[in-house]
């Protein structure tokens, strides 16, 4: 797995597209393929897979398919210790957050920069999410939701202002922050957040 960071800017952070070497090259209908380049992992393709099934192995193959665009012959014909690289790259999109994939990227309590900025409903660029902490007033509102999924939908907005379609935009790692700062509004004291100021 290769993961680079390229500075163009003094300070300016970007993430470098998420490559394997295979260690073992494979033959696919006379075309020899020697690494496979994964496209961002979005909330909403993200969402269309169901992760919960029993047969990991399954999850992986449908991320690498949609993520990298090899057929499912191609994929069957990776070496054992190349899928494991996979499945690698596959868990750290699934479950870690942006720090982990872009060191140095600025995190805070109450705003968060985008490891990969997204295209707003309005066609502005999003580069950065400020937060709103939830009043009692939200926290009632999204514990009355019917529905995880719904609570999750509805603190999401609440506390980043994002539609639907811009948080199905979001790459996982950055999805993965916000929920976590969210989480934090939830769940911690003042005084974790006075430690931070």
């Amino acid at each position: 797995m290769t993961l680079q960071i390229e500075n163009k800017k003094k300070k300016e952070l970007k993430l470098a597209p998420i490559t394997h070497h295979l260690l073992h090259p494979i033959t696919v209908d006379d075309t020899e393929i020697t690494e496979l380049t994964f496209e961002p992992l979005t909330f909403s393709m993200y969402s269309g897979v169901d992760v919960e099934q029993d047969d990991q192995e399954v999850v992986v193959e449908e991320f690498t398919l949609a993520l990298t665009g090899i057929s499912e012959k191609a994929f069957n014909k990776l070496s054992s210790p190349d899928f494991n690289s996979v499945e690698k790259i596959i868990f750290r999109l699934v479950t870690k957050n942006a720090p982990d994939w872009l060191p140095g990227i600025e995190i805070g309590s109450e705003k968060i920069k985008l490891a990969l900025p997204i295209v707003a409903d309005d066609g502005r660029t999003i580069t950065e999410i400020e937060l709103k902490v939830p009043s009692v007033k939200t926290r009632k509102i999204y514990k009355a939701q019917p529905t995880d999924k719904e609570k999750q939908a509805f603190i999401t907005h609440a506390c980043s202002g994002l539609s639907e379609v811009e948080v199905g935009k979001l790459f996982m790692p950055d999805w993965n922050q916000l929920q976590a700062n969210i989480d934090n509004f939830l769940n911690q004291q003042a005084g974790f957040f006075q430690t931070k100021i």
